[in-house]
């Protein structure tokens, strides 16, 4: 399976099995990302640093629902 669905499913899976080298590969260097605690606005350094850490208090996830356009 290819296409943004799968890449999203993909950068998911590498961030929380640690993998960050291969999650921070999958984004842009400008890219922006906004949650609840936390605001990141193009700056892919800023939003991986201290990600390995933060990935440790992922045990698992699931994706209930995707969809793709």
């Amino acid at each position: 399976m290819t296409g943004p669905a799968a890449i999203v499913r993909q950068f998911l899976e590498a961030f929380f099995r640690g993998d960050i080298e291969k999650a921070s590969a999958m984004v842009s260097d400008d890219f922006s990302f906004r949650a609840a605690l936390m605001q990141n606005t193009g700056d892919k350094r800023a939003y991986f640093a201290g990600a390995r850490e933060k990935s440790r208090f992922t045990r698992a996830f699931r994706v209930l629902r995707q969809w793709e356009e």
